[in-house]
């Protein structure tokens, strides 16, 4: 078999370009820091990164969904205490000005701190989280109670925020108003043993102490304490509620993690491999270089017959 000069040349000069190639391609990796830029570098690999990307993308919106409802359950939870606090000190006060002997200026002096603590109550059943109202229900958009010539009217509804936690379950980050404060909005009261609403009530007791009736004020002293119990246990059910959520955004973290290692194995390159690589693919290069050169200066059979 007969080996022309021209095929030399031809096949010195697709070595040639294959090396470019290849030189190429690492450059590119080691510049990025990836191996698969495309499916056809790896069809497998880019299968296994695209899944891991679109879970990494799902776990970051679930996770955006579920601080939102943390700072919500954060907050509940915090104004309940603020409201339970409240409620405490005005039975506290009403406990004392309804003992033997107390004086009318302690009385009217008590009257004055449950009045104060009812306008406690109702600017932390105002309290809202960036845009949202956390005592309104689903109507969230506006303050949940106005108080009007000494009444106070719920403006909201009866409807529970909760945030997807999975699996079609979902958790609650919010209490409705009425629940909270024993409003009646036609369906009962959350608590049927106190027909009245917090601020009813407080009012009410207020108003027993300055008249100096005993026996009215100690009676609306005991429906505060079961009031004040039931705000107490809806806090702890908002406890449990953002534990829920902790444990599903540490499950959420977990998530991403692995959907980054994966990322990680299959999508980037060997840095120390692909400077390896780069270096052989770079001396193989300079070689053919060099044979292509040999090629390009041996004699032609034009040369040889003048």
């Amino acid at each position: 078999m007969r080996i022309t000069t021209n095929a030399f040349y031809s096949s010195a000069t697709a070595a040639v370009s294959r090396q470019q190639q290849q030189l190429g391609e690492l450059t590119v990796a080691m510049s990025s820091g990836k191996r698969v830029h495309r499916p056809s570098d790896d069809p497998a690999a880019a299968l296994t990164i695209a899944r891991a990307y679109g879970e990494l993308g799902a776990c970051t919106s679930r996770r955006r969904i579920l601080e939102r409802g943390q700072r919500m359950c954060r907050a509940t939870d915090a104004a309940l205490g603020q409201i339970a606090d409240s409620m405490t000190s005005s039975v506290e006060a009403a406990m004392q000005a309804t003992q033997p002997g107390y004086a009318e200026a302690a009385r009217h002096a008590a009257a004055a701190d449950v009045r104060a603590a009812m306008q406690s109550v109702i600017t932390t059943a105002n309290t809202k989280v960036t845009d949202r109202y956390l005592f309104g229900g689903f109507q969230d958009r506006q303050p949940p109670f106005e108080e009007s010539a000494g009444a106070v009217t719920y403006l909201g509804d009866s409807g529970e925020l909760t945030v997807p936690v999975g699996n079609g379950r979902s958790c609650p980050a919010g209490i409705p108003g009425d629940r909270v404060f024993n409003v009646d909005t036609g369906g009962g009261r959350a608590v049927p043993v106190v027909d009245r609403d917090v601020f009813e009530l407080l009012t009410d007791l207020a108003d027993a102490l300055e008249a100096g009736d005993t026996e009215a004020a100690r009676a609306h002293t005991d429906d505060l304490q079961i009031l004040r119990d039931h705000v107490l246990q809806m806090r702890g059910e908002m406890g449990a509620a953002e534990m829920r959520i902790d444990t599903n955004c540490s499950a959420l973290e977990d998530t991403t993690l692995s959907c980054k290692q994966l990322i990680e194995q299959d999508e980037s390159i060997d840095l120390a491999q692909a400077l390896t690589d780069y270096t052989a693919a770079e001396t193989a290069y300079q070689s053919l270089l060099g044979v292509l050169s040999r090629i390009m200066s041996m004699p032609t059979m034009f040369d040889l017959a003048r």
